[in-house]
């Protein structure tokens, strides 16, 4: 699966976009530090209005792995809880090292800067496609949010999500 955007929202002029994005590399398009940007967005109506979301390429799964496990060769985050260690990581990655593959999904990546204070967006990105029968795992990051759905679900969980910004518009 290549990495595609659902459907590009329309131009928007610069005072009407939503906050920067980070571009990766430790510094926004600005050169800004990341620590510098923005908080993000937190206006609900805002995000779901201008809500793009990207499909990251390659297969994923939560496994539980005993002790610590570190982050790089296909391990993508790491979550300590007071049960064990869950290591999202891709289905190579979970073969390779002997784990158990459990659920293949499709990792979707809201492109919208969202404020970690921001209410709301967490639940109706879930809720949408709970309403298909679409499993929906979130996973919180410091400038986006990321979803994790069933690899054969992807596309449906994709235009699910239009429909959510459309309604929006």
């Amino acid at each position: 699966m290549t990495a595609r955007p659902v459907a590009a929202a329309p131009r928007m002029r610069r005072r009407d976009r939503p906050a920067r994005r980070w571009s990766g590399g430790g510094e926004t398009a600005a050169g800004r530090p990341y620590r510098d940007v923005v908080s993000g967005e937190t206006d609900l109506d805002t995000m779901l209005a201008h809500l793009t979301v990207t499909v990251r390429p390659g297969r994923y799964t939560l496994v539980q792995v005993d002790g610590s496990e570190a982050l790089g060769d296909g391990v993508e985050a790491v979550l300590r809880e007071d049960e064990g260690t869950t290591a999202v990581a891709t289905v190579e990655a979970a073969a390779r090292e002997g784990w158990a593959v459990e659920f293949e999904a499709a990792w979707l990546t809201l492109d919208v800067h969202s404020s970690l204070e921001a209410v709301g967006l967490t639940a109706a990105v879930a809720t949408a496609p709970a309403t298909e029968g679409i499993p929906c795992n979130v996973l919180p990051g410091y400038l986006h949010d990321h979803l994790l759905v069933p690899v054969e679900r992807a596309d449906d969980a994709l235009a699910c999500l239009a429909r959510l910004r459309d309604g929006r518009r």
